[in-house]
């Protein structure tokens, strides 16, 4: 039986991402499409270009490579995640409602494009020391993010700890396994599991009595 491709050209999440009348944006979004079609190993230039409607000298006016491509692509999706988070992240709202509504803003982006989703978070790793690289830089931007919104509502909340940048990072690095898990060909848990279990970790993180 003949498999299905995906249908990218109308992808809500690229879509979201990109302003198609700015070059490198049709590029990125190009590269995203041939990423959920074809992965990273099987993206060639000649895809992006061609879902771009451009020409390799214009791609190469805009990056040195695919690979910087798809880490302009990874940098773009994590910006604009951070924006959902922080517009979710209401500070009239208690801590337990920021978390929730934030958890819940970051799964509905991170889950829309699961095959996307999948190569930004491990496919990068086919850079070697520059996808590794990337990989970290957005791990520390979510852990930043984190211990930022919970130093604010610290403010008006002294129950909620004082957390670590350990702490943190130990739980943005979990999250990211938990969507790797719901977003699997053949996945473990769901997607409803994965954020229940998300939400649980923020909220443990910050009323967990000090040591």
């Amino acid at each position: 039986m003949a498999t299905s491709t995906p249908d990218t050209s109308t992808s809500p999440a690229l879509a979201a991402l990109f302003d198609e009348s700015v070059t490198r944006d049709r590029l990125m979004r190009g590269m995203g499409e041939s990423l959920m079609e074809k992965g990273f190993a099987g993206t060639v230039v000649a895809d992006i270009v061609k879902r771009a409607r451009v020409s390799r000298r214009t791609f190469y006016e805009e990056f040195a490579d695919r690979g910087e491509c798809f880490l302009a692509l990874c940098d773009r999706a994590t910006d604009v995640a951070r924006v959902v988070i922080n517009q979710a992240a209401d500070p009239e709202l208690s801590w337990e409602d920021q978390s929730k509504q934030a958890v819940d803003a970051y799964f509905a982006f991170m889950t829309v494009e699961p095959l996307l989703t999948r190569a930004m978070l491990f496919e990068v790793y086919a850079l070697g020391d520059r996808g590794i690289a990337g990989h970290r830089e957005t791990h520390e931007k979510f852990t930043e993010q984190l211990l930022a919104l919970a130093a604010r509502a610290r403010e008006t909340d002294d129950s909620i700890r004082d957390i670590s940048y350990a702490s943190a990072a130990a739980v943005v690095g979990a999250i990211y396994q938990l969507i790797q898990m719901a977003t699997d060909d053949d996945p473990r848990i769901t997607i409803d599991e994965a954020r229940l279990a998300a939400t649980e970790l923020v909220l443990a993180m910050a009323s967990a009595q000090r040591g």
